[in-house]
């Protein structure tokens, strides 16, 4: 059973502060939980205060009974929670099913567990059930679920349908190819979890990337944006249009970026570099390089490749220079996955590809960072996680944990949020307004238990003010962006 805990229980384990830049609004510790998913929000009790919806769990295989939780935006306490098989990883998608007002809740993770929440009160509108035990596209669909997108009714009931994305056999060994099943792409009656159209990928390869949607020439046909391969098995970046796909043809993709021996992993995000108006795509590849793509012809507008690192993390798009065009920071971790040596922090000039700015840092993890102006000056900083160990002599139990802010405009870092014994994995943090009270929230996640790094306990989910800020909207807000689509808005 969930158990909730205020935020005093955990105060005295704050070592350092943050000299006022912050104000703790709640803090919500569930110390049976771990979470690898990051929150999303939602106003799911109309009091006019955005709530936090998040996948949850406890350790991989693991059942729960509170896999997905909901916590009250104004106070932290738990609203309602659900079960699951196994780990829900993947980020909230929030549509309203059942009309009644409030939007309900599609989520999934780890095991072939998709399901649809209401919004009001968590309760069950449909679990996801593997379409057949044949090898085909439907019988492939039985591994990990990642973020679904909203796409236009497809089936004729009047309600938006789901773009999904399954693949991954976590039993796979690495730098082998055996029981590397295909992936699968899925277009799913958001009504009641049926499988309205679906294809492998078309390079038989498996698959861990959110897919992407985006009507790049305005014509209203919509484009879908995949990837391939893994951290130790090649894949490839494809495009195909949605009406194509909807006939459960997928070899008519196009192959946009051909890897090698690692695959497209983290979603590509789509903003405009060229001033063409049109969306372009930048992406990375495991493999060690930053492609930018135009959104017209598809020409590489330019790459940059990092010698012995890898990236399992998204671009985050934000204006860190004064030449209004979108730049992108990234994660790369050095050395070789699992294996990995540490961690570089990179921004890259959206016009050129040019580095602007580069720093080692410890260990890291497979998160993602949030965009925002908070100083006023018309450039933006981004606030990422910060996990302190020695990833080369790890002493689990000695991890510390914070929220960092980078100001590129000063070349300088700043604790955020304060320093305290933990970890966060792979938990990208929320940024806006929860309310309409003037305070910039920010919602982040962070586990207790350092014991062994991935070990899925001690969980808080946790609520800051920033008391110092310019009152601008985020950039980038959140995990694929502050409207959840991998889609930069112009500003």
């Amino acid at each position: 059973m969930i158990r909730w805990f205020p935020g005093f229980v955990i105060a005295c384990l704050v070592l350092s502060c943050s000299k006022e830049k912050t104000q703790t609004l709640w803090i919500s510790a569930l110390p049976h939980l771990g979470a690898y998913a990051s929150p999303r929000t939602c106003d799911l009790n109309n009091d006019g205060i955005l709530d936090i919806v998040m996948g949850t769990g406890r350790n991989e295989f693991q059942p729960s009974d509170s896999a997905v939780i909901a916590l009250n935006g104004a106070t932290g306490e738990v609203l309602w929670h659900a079960s699951a098989t196994d780990q829900i990883v993947g980020s909230a998608t929030f549509l309203d099913i059942n009309s009644d007002g409030i939007k309900d809740v599609i989520i999934g993770g780890r095991g072939a567990n998709l399901m649809a929440l209401q919004g009001h009160n968590g309760a069950v509108i449909w679990r996801y059930q593997t379409q057949d035990t044949v090898v085909n596209s439907r019988g492939y669909a039985r591994f990990n679920f990642y973020n679904t997108q909203i796409i236009p009714d497809q089936n004729g009931d009047g309600i938006p349908d789901l773009l999904a994305a399954n693949g991954g056999n976590v039993h796979a060994p690495p730098h082998s190819e055996k029981l590397r099943y295909p992936g699968v792409l899925l277009v799913i009656n958001s009504a009641n979890g049926r499988v309205i159209a679906a294809d492998i990928m078309p390079d038989g390869k498996e698959t861990y990337m959110s897919p992407v949607i985006h009507d790049f020439d305005g014509d209203g046909n919509m484009s879908i944006l995949f990837g391939t391969g893994g951290e130790t098995v090649g894949g490839n970046l494809y495009m195909i249009d949605l009406q194509s796909f909807m006939a459960e043809d997928i070899s008519s993709a196009e192959l946009l970026i051909e890897g090698q021996d690692h695959g497209f992993i983290a979603p590509p995000t789509l903003a405009d570099i060229n001033g063409d108006r049109v969306h372009d795509i930048i992406v990375n590849y495991h493999g060690g390089t930053t492609y930018a793509i135009d959104g017209v012809d598809h020409s590489i507008l330019w790459s940059i490749s990092f010698e012995g690192l890898e990236s399992s993390s998204s671009v985050i798009p934000g204006y860190f220079n004064e030449d209004g065009t979108p730049d992108f920071f990234t994660y790369f971790c050095k050395g070789e996955w699992p294996d990995n040596t540490g961690l570089e922090r990179i921004m890259i000039d959206g016009k050129n590809g040019k580095v602007l700015y580069r720093a080692s840092a410890d260990c890291g993890g497979i998160h993602s960072g949030i965009s925002v102006d908070l100083n006023g000056d018309k450039i933006d900083e981004v606030i990422v996680n910060y996990n302190s160990f020695d990833c080369n002599q790890p002493q689990f139990q000695k991890i510390v944990h914070h929220l960092e802010l980078i100001d590129f405009t000063r070349n300088s870092t700043e604790v955020l949020i304060p320093r305290i014994f933990s970890k966060s994995i792979a938990s990208t943090p929320w940024i806006g307004y929860l309310a309409n009270d003037g305070l910039l929230d920010i919602i982040f996640v962070r586990m207790t238990n350092t014991s062994a790094l991935y070990d899925a306990n001690g969980l808080q989910i946790e609520r800051h003010a920033i008391t110092t800020h310019s009152k601008a909207e985020p950039t980038w807000g959140s995990y694929m962006g502050s409207d959840y689509s991998g889609i930069l808005s112009g500003k």
